[in-house]
């Protein structure tokens, strides 16, 4: 397993990838482009986790300034009386993209959080319940790094509980793959 830390600037990325024993792998400078940090993994070629640095987290007052600066917020152009909402350009994009994708796997994995992304996709559009998800978790992330404790494995006062899939290939009975085998022996005409 290897990890990887991305220091963001404005113009310019520093990204670091160590293995287990702590020895640097690879060290590069790139511009903040997507295409340019997605090589830059690819090139690795292994498994490994990130970890976005951003500076202190005292620096948000409050937890709606956080939810701003990670783009979690919708944006509104307004105009007489009619309200239409877009997506907001203000803060940092790879924070948006972190906690959407974090959003996703989450729904995947934990039945608690798959329950609210339902309960509100009932009421909303899907990726707007996907950004209250992400919301959520940004919410999790903020009380954990501004109170500098560890998670304590809830979502939104329940209990989260892991319930692993079964694993690819899924087995089936003896007596299912014995006939897909003799389907497959049968000569053709």
């Amino acid at each position: 397993m290897f990890y990887s830390g991305i220091d963001l600037h404005k113009d310019m990325s520093f990204i670091t990838t160590i293995n287990e024993k702590g020895k640097i792998i690879a060290q590069k400078k790139l511009p903040n482009h997507n295409v340019h940090l997605l090589d830059y993994f690819d090139s690795i070629g292994h498994e490994h986790k990130a970890v976005v640095e951003s500076t202190g987290i005292d620096r948000f007052p409050s937890i709606n300034r956080f939810y701003s600066y990670c783009r979690l917020v919708p944006g509104a152009s307004n105009s007489n009386r009619v309200n239409r909402h877009k997506s907001s350009k203000d803060g940092n994009k790879y924070l948006k993209m972190a906690f959407m994708e974090a959003s996703v796997r989450a729904c995947q994995h934990y039945k608690e959080v798959k329950s609210f992304y339902q309960s509100k996709a009932r009421k909303k559009h899907k990726n707007i319940a996907r950004a209250l998800v992400a919301q959520q978790l940004a919410k999790i992330c903020y009380h954990v790094l501004s109170k500098k404790t560890d998670f304590d494995h809830t979502f939104k006062g329940k209990a989260l509980s892991r319930h692993k899939t079964m694993k690819w290939p899924r087995l089936t009975s003896p007596e299912r793959c014995l006939d897909a085998m003799l389907l497959c022996r049968r000569p053709t005409r």
